[in-house]
Order: C-alpha cells, then structure tokens, then sequence
C-alpha cells in the first residue's frame, strides 16, 4: 500500500518510480495536491507485476488505473543522466 497526503503528482511518480525500478515521468499536466492511496499486489521476483495476489489486491499498474485514475504508458525517450566521476578527484 502507498498513501500520501498533500502530494503531488510528481511526488506519487517517483514513488512509483522506485517501486518498480524504472523512470516515471510525469505526463499528466495536473497541479496541485493530492491525497492519495493506492493498494496493490507485490511484485514477482523478476520485477514483472503479478496479475493478482492472494487476497485480490491488483497489480501496481492496474491498481493506479482503477484507484487513482492514472495510467502508466511504456515508453523510450530521453532523459537526463547526472553522472559524478570521482576518477577525475584522483588525477
């Protein structure tokens, strides 16, 4: 379960983000503050959600469509990489 008060949405996709180990990034144009909670089924030991679990809870991408309304879109694009090189310290 993830439950957040006065969050954006920004806030809830990189929460997400680091839930399922991949970048979100937030399309939906919405401003503001949210309350928010969203319950879901673990994940599967190879990162892939799980249809359901036991006690019915939906996987993560569905249960944000159901719940909350979002949705969540696979796609590449570009994004910015900060990469700090301590080699450059030692020269």
């Amino acid at each position: 379960m993830l439950r957040g008060e006065a969050v954006t949405i920004r806030e809830i996709a990189a929460t997400l983000a680091l839930r399922v180990g991949r970048p979100i990034i937030d399309r939906t144009g919405l401003e503001g503050f949210y309350d928010a909670e969203l319950n879901f089924a673990e994940e599967s030991k190879a990162g892939l959600p799980v249809d359901a679990a036991p006690d019915g809870a939906a996987a993560i991408v569905t249960a944000l469509q159901e719940q909350l309304g979002l949705k969540l879109e696979a796609r590449r694009e570009p994004i910015e990489v900060l990469v700090i090189d301590g080699r450059a310290a030692h020269a």
